[in-house]
């Protein structure tokens, strides 16, 4: 029998259209309906890089990927060379951890592996409830998924094929966690994901007017110049601090969203940070649009900067 054409194949196959297009319904990932309609959502907030997931991960704490175009095994390895904001945090003497299950990916930017680093690492099943418990979270904090999918210990971390329901608990655990704690008045948890996971998107991606974060091209044969975004990341924030079920207008959204630029206003960081400011806040974050979540918190604003600034650069409106 003669094989169909590619065509003919697709058009005897709608459910794989449907499938491009289609995504879960709210009451599949009912966490994520509940604190969106709690709390607040973005909706421009674009991967760092239309490409994989190691590229915009090494963007979150950066600002750049270092030229990373493409989940590359030999230079995971090797590890990264750039600054990140966790020896900035250092330097201010800020306190700062990151909380891993069975693999801390964060690991894949070499200066983390210094030794005096060590301490910094904890393991997630052990210590991230007692340390909430206690009111000893850091100030800045990273919570890193379960990536290896096993049959005891399931991955949490959403990505296909794995079960999206244990990343719904995942998140469920840390907000209840964080609830609960001392420390639940000066927190904001920011839910993101590196890069979309799909094909689809009725939000057309940024392709011009961003600029390359270091200069940096990407390797042969497309030489990306890093001079555009990828598709839109669902990002939730939550904080009691924040109006309910509100989500960022465009006036208000990140045309170059970045973790680190949305925690850290470049004015203030001047006096923060110092002489490394322009080492970590790169050409793309200077000119990215501020994400002033502040401008959605509700409650007494001064309030709210006397108990963050350490850790969020607040502005004055």
């Amino acid at each position: 029998m003669a094989l169909p054409s590619r065509l003919s194949l697709w058009t005897h196959q709608p459910t794989c259209l449907r499938d491009v297009m289609s995504g879960f319904e709210p009451d599949m990932v009912a966490v994520y309906k509940t604190l969106v309609s709690e709390f607040s959502v973005f909706d421009r907030w674009f991967a760092s890089v239309p490409s994989s997931t190691q590229p915009n991960r090494l963007f979150v704490h950066s600002g750049t990927s270092a030229g990373a175009t493409s989940n590359i095994p030999a230079l995971l390895v090797k590890g990264y060379p750039q600054r990140t904001i966790f020896e900035n945090l250092d330097d201010a003497r800020i306190s700062w951890g990151i909380y891993y299950q069975n693999i801390p990916a964060t690991l894949f930017y070499r200066n983390l592996r210094k030794l005096k680093y060590i301490t910094k690492f904890h393991p997630y099943g052990t210590s991230f409830k007692t340390h909430a418990k206690q009111g000893k979270l850091p100030g800045y904090a990273v919570l890193e998924q379960r990536y290896m999918d096993m049959k005891i210990v399931p991955a949490n971390d959403d990505h296909p094929s794995h079960d999206v329901y244990q990343g719904q608990m995942f998140v469920k655990e840390v907000y209840e966690t964080l609830r609960a704690s001392p420390q639940w008045n000066e927190t904001l948890l920011v839910i993101t994901y590196d890069e979309h996971g799909g094909f689809y998107d009725h939000v057309a991606t940024p392709v011009s007017g961003v600029p390359s974060p270091d200069g940096i091209v990407g390797p042969e044969p497309f030489l990306f110049k890093f001079d555009r975004l990828g598709v839109r990341v669902p990002t939730i924030v939550v904080s009691p601090w924040i109006e309910k079920g509100t989500a960022s207008p465009s006036r208000l959204s990140a045309k170059y969203a970045n973790l680190i630029h949305t925690a850290f206003d470049t004015k203030r960081e001047q006096k923060l940070w110092g002489k490394w400011v322009q080492v970590l806040l790169r050409h793309r974050l200077v000119a990215a649009k501020k994400v002033h979540i502040v401008e959605r918190l509700s409650g007494k604003f001064e309030d709210f900067c006397s108990v963050a600034e350490k850790a969020f650069a607040c502005k004055r409106l």
